[in-house]
């Protein structure tokens, strides 16, 4: 097995989506999934905060709620399905969406992840 070490100049990525911004004049969707490929997504948020960047995609709910905390200036999409079976809190995907914004903060807020859970995320 092959270990690489990866580096990650905050510098260049905050300078790629001024470009990218500059260049095309839409809005940019930074994607950060698997806890930004292993580079610490906590680290790519903060470098965020010096941007315009207001979407951030996550690939699943869980992944979401590991970084929920440092996110309230981003508007978030899920890319992954979460089935309707999946229980969260007694509560399936489908109840957590119905849910008003004042009592989906107070669920998230109250969010206790199971071992496997947090596993899984």
């Amino acid at each position: 097995m092959i270990f690489l070490r990866l580096y990650v100049d905050l510098g260049n990525i905050i300078d790629n989506i001024e470009l990218i911004h500059k260049q095309t004049n839409k809005e940019v969707m930074i994607v950060l999934k698997n806890n930004a490929y292993g580079t610490s997504s906590k680290e790519i948020i903060k470098a965020l905060n010096y941007t315009k960047v207001k979407f951030i995609v996550y690939n699943t709910f869980f992944e979401y709620l590991k970084d929920k905390d440092y996110l309230e200036n981003y508007k978030i999409l899920i890319l992954s399905s979460v089935k309707k079976i999946d229980v969260i809190n007694n509560k399936n995907i489908y109840e957590v969406t119905c849910l008003s914004i004042e009592d989906l903060q107070k669920f998230i807020s109250n969010l206790k992840l199971s071992k496997e859970k947090q596993e899984i995320s």
